[in-house]
C-alpha cells in the first residue's frame, strides 16, 4: 500500500445476500473542502483549540487571520499546485481527523500523513517530476506530484542537473522523505545528492537517535524522538514551557515568595545559606518575581547524578547585579575541596566570563569585551559544553568559544551566587537578582538560546507544526 493509499476516498462493503451482487460504498467522515477554504478551516481548529487547551489570550478573529496567512504560506501553496492532484473528499477527512485531535487536546497525536494523502498527485509512472531547483521545498512538490503507488526517483543527466521521473516503489530507495509510505521516513541526509539514496525505514519511536521531526512516529522531535511535552502545539509558548520542553537536569524558577526553592524538574529544594534569600518582584520573565541575593547569602543544591555523568553541560540564568564593580560568582559546580566549571560576572564586574574547568583543574576559559553587563539590568547568560567546545552567550549573542576535551569537574553541589573559600582564597557572593537557573546534560543549540532569550518578554509564538512539516 503506497503512502497516499492507505486512505480511501471511498469505502465500499459487497453485499452476497442477493443474487445480485450489491455494493454500498459511504463516503469518508468530513465534508469536502475546497482548496480556497482549507487554511481558513485549519485555523478555525487550531485557534479554538488554542483557546480551549491552552488559555490563549489573543482575541479569536486575530487568532484565525495570522495563522492564515501561515498556512497559506505552506499548506496553501501545496493545495494550489495543479501538478499535486488536491482532492476534496480527502481534505475533508484529514479536517476531520485533525479536528478529533484538537478537541483531545492534542492528546491524540496530529496526523501529518492524513495531510499528505490530500495529495493524489498526477503524475503516472513514466512522468517527469524534475524538481524546478534543488530546495526542500521543490522537492516536496516533485515528491507529491506523483500519483499513488509511485515515488519521484531523482537521477543524475549527464550535464550534471538531475531528472526526476515518477516510477513505482519496488524496493526501499528513496530520494526524499515523502518518496516513503505511511509510518515511513527516508535516511537521506538533508536532502538529495548525485549518488545518495537513502533508505525507507519505520519512524522511531521514543528513539534517540532521530535528526529530525520526520523520523519520529509522534510528529513531535525535539533531538530524541520523544512524546510530545504539554504545549507542544500551542500557538503562544511561556518561558517556562521553552525551557522545560529543553529537558534541563536541573530548573530553578526563584520566584517563590519565602521558604525553600524548588527545582521543578527533580522536585528537591535548594537550601538558601549564609543568609536571607529575599524575593525580587520584578523579576527578567514577565510576570515573575526572582531569588534577591544581598552579598552573604546564595542558593545550593546538589549536582544530580545524571549530569555527573555526562559528557556535556549547560548552564542558563537571568542576572541582574547590583552593580559592576567587583567580581561576582553567579553559578558555579563546586564541592569542599575545590570547583568544577562556573560563570561569574568579572574583573570591574562588567565583564561576563565563564570557565569550563576539567577534572586536571585546568581552565579553559571566555571572556567578553568590558562594559557588557549593566548594573540593575537584566542580562540573559548561557554557557554550554559539546564535549569538545565550550561557547559563551549573553542575551541571546555568542560571545566566544574555546576547545575543551574535558571531562569537566562536575561533583558536589550547584551554588548560585557564591564561591567556597578555598585555601588563603576568600568567600565571595553575588549582589543583585538571578532568576530562571537552568542547567542540562547537553549543550543547547544556538536558535534555542534565541528562542529563550526572547521568550522573557511574554511568549513568543510558536509554528503550528503542520505548517512546517508541509515546507
Amino acid at each position: 500500500m503506497s503512502r497516499r493509499s492507505s486512505r480511501f476516498v471511498v469505502a465500499c462493503v459487497f453485499s452476497l445476500s442477493s443474487p445480485v451482487l450489491a455494493m454500498a460504498c459511504q463516503a469518508l467522515p468530513g465534508t469536502p473542502t475546497e482548496p480556497s477554504s482549507l487554511c481558513a478551516e485549519i485555523a478555525r481548529t487550531v485557534c479554538e483549540a488554542d483557546a480551549r487547551c491552552f488559555g490563549a489570550t489573543s482575541m479569536r478573529a486575530a487568532c484565525q487571520a495570522a495563522q492564515v496567512e501561515a498556512c497559506d504560506e505552506s499548506v496553501g501553496a501545496l493545495a494550489g499546485d495543479a501538478r499535486l492532484g488536491y482532492d476534496a473528499a480527502r481534505a475533508g477527512a484529514f479536517l476531520a481527523s485533525l479536528d478529533r485531535s484538537a478537541q483531545s487536546c492534542w492528546e491524540t497525536p496530529l496526523d501529518v500523513d492524513a495531510f499528505f494523502d490530500v495529495f493524489a498527485g498526477t503524475g503516472r509512472e513514466g512522468a517527469d517530476c524534475t524538481p524546478a531547483s534543488m530546495t526542500s521545498h521543490e522537492l516536496l512538490l516533485s515528491a507529491l506530484s506523483c500519483a499513488d503507488g509511485t515515488a519521484c526517483r531523482l537521477h543524475l543527466r549527464i550535464d550534471g542537473s538531475p531528472e526526476g521521473v515518477c516510477e513505482a516503489r519496488t524496493d526501499g530507495a528513496c530520494s526524499h522523505p515523502w518518496d516513503c509510505e505511511a509510518g515511513e521516513y527516508c535516511s537521506l541526509a538533508d536532502r538529495w545528492q548525485p549518488g545518495v539514496w537513502g533508505e525507507c525505514r519505520p519512524r522511531r519511536a521514543d528513539g534517540w537517535a532521530c535528526e529530525s521531526g520526520l523520523e519520529c512516529a509522534s510528529s513531535f522531535c525535539d533531538g530524541t524522538c520523544t512524546a510530545a511535552p504539554d504545549e507542544s502545539l500551542a500557538l503562544e509558548v511561556r518561558y517556562d514551557t521553552l525551557i522545560e520542553a529543553a529537558g534541563p537536569e536541573l530548573y530553578l524558577r526563584l520566584d517563590e515568595s519565602s521558604g525553600a526553592r524548588r527545582d521543578e524538574i527533580g522536585g528537591a529544594s535548594a537550601a538558601a545559606t549564609g543568609g536571607t534569600v529575599t524575593r525580587v518582584a520584578m523579576g527578567a520573565i514577565e510576570g515573575d518575581g526572582a531569588a534577591g541575593l544581598s552579598g552573604g547569602s546564595f542558593l545550593r543544591l546538589p549536582v544530580p547524578d545524571s549530569l555527573e555523568e555526562s559528557g556535556a553541560l549547560s548552564f542558563e540564568c537571568w542576572v541582574r547585579p547590583d552593580d559592576v564593580t567587583s567580581v561576582q560568582p553567579i553559578l558555579e559546580i563546586a564541592d569542599a575541596m575545590d570547583y568544577g566549571p562556573h560563570v561569574w560576572a568579572f574583573d570591574s564586574g562588567d565583564k561576563l566570563y565563564t570557565s569550563f574547568r576539567d577534572e586536571e583543574l585546568e581552565g579553559h576559559t571566555v571572556m567578553s569585551p568590558e562594559g557588557v553587563l549593566v548594573a540593575e539590568q537584566w542580562h540573559h547568560v548561557v554557557a554550554t559544553w559539546d564535549g569538545m567546545r565550550g561557547v559563551l552567550y549573553l542575551d541571546g549573542r555568542r560571545i566566544g568559544e574555546t576547545a575543551v576535551m574535558g571531562p569537566l569537574r562536575m561533583t558536589g553541589d550547584l551554588l548560585i551566587g557564591h564561591r567556597n573559600a578555598y585555601g588563603e582564597a576568600e568567600a565571595r557572593s553575588f549582589t543583585g537578582a538571578i532568576d530562571e537557573v537552568a542547567v542540562y546534560a547537553r549543550a543547547l543549540e544556538a536558535d534555542e538560546i534565541t528562542r529563550h532569550h526572547a521568550a522573557a518578554a511574554g511568549p513568543i509564538e510558536n509554528e503550528f507544526a503542520l505548517f512546517a512539516w508541509s515546507r
